[in-house]
């Protein structure tokens, strides 16, 4: 009887720990809504929420240094507080290929700077890249 108890208690702590944690977890989605960020390096590479909508523009810096223009175009859909996914909407791809599919993890945001993981999801055997980025003003 003791034995069971015991681990009832256990399983009882992890539970409310995790519901705890989820409660607390910082709300990055209402954060970055409307934020603009560039990747660290760049002059205009990098990612914008888009301020009332679950889309994203991102931006190659090949592309967005003489024009201005985001490269893609996705829906994102926040699966955690602080882990998104992107599925490509629009962009020269879409012509001829799947959607891109992109997961990324927000793992701080300290003023205006964000760092976050994005998770590999394509072929081959790659390892997740932490990016840092600025927040600029829209």
């Amino acid at each position: 009887m003791k034995v069971q108890t015991v681990r009832w208690v256990a399983l009882m702590t992890v539970l409310f720990s995790a519901q705890i944690s989820q409660a607390y977890a910082e709300d990055y989605s209402s954060l970055l809504k409307g934020k603009r960020l560039i990747l660290q390096g760049a002059t205009c590479a990098g990612i914008e929420f888009k301020k009332n909508t679950n889309t994203v523009l991102f931006y190659a810096e090949l592309v967005c240094s003489p024009t201005g223009e985001p490269t893609d175009e996705a829906r994102v859909k926040w699966i955690t507080p602080n882990i998104f996914v992107s599925v490509a909407t629009k962009g020269e791809d879409q012509k001829h290929c799947p959607p891109l599919v992109k997961i990324f993890q927000v793992e701080n945001i300290s003023g205006n700077q964000v760092k976050l993981k994005e998770i590999w999801t394509g072929w081959g055997n790659l390892k997740d890249e932490i990016l840092q980025y600025t927040i600029i003003k829209k």
